[in-house]
């Protein structure tokens, strides 16, 4: 015997697929912000999971400790976004289908340090003593 899969193109997969991840979100004790029941949330849950049953309970399991670990009440989208990220371990072909943090940055970005020295951009100047006069 073979397990293929959920097909989400397929609607009898996709309908089995919804009362399946309807059951996880119930069944978990931190419950999710919004249900997965809902077919847009169940679609995204599929695509983090390519339709299989043992990845989505991988992420879900992440994504619960997450939560726990920034003590939220419920499961975020935040905290699905972040579950993605781990598990995702530098694939970056696959699209993350949560909602970025506003706080995450998805490149860190170099300034120009105003106060260096033109001849060295990384020295920076001392900070005057508090007595000191200029």
């Amino acid at each position: 015997m073979m397990i293929t899969p959920f097909d989400w193109g397929n609607e009898d997969d996709r309908k089995e697929w919804i009362a399946i991840v309807g059951e996880f979100g119930e069944a978990l004790d931190l419950k999710p912000a919004d249900s997965f029941r809902d077919e847009r949330m169940a679609e995204r849950l599929h695509k983090t999971s390519s339709g299989i049953l043992d990845h989505l309970a991988k992420f879900l399991f992440r994504a619960t400790s997450i939560a726990y670990d920034e003590d939220h009440e419920v499961i975020t989208e935040y905290d699905l976004w972040e579950a993605f990220e781990r598990m995702r371990r530098g694939n970056f072909t696959a699209k993350n289908p949560w909602k970025q943090p506003p706080w995450k940055s998805v490149k860190p970005r170099l300034l120009p340090d105003e106060d260096a020295e033109e001849s060295n951009l990384w020295s920076r100047k001392k900070p005057a003593k508090k007595n000191e006069v200029h």
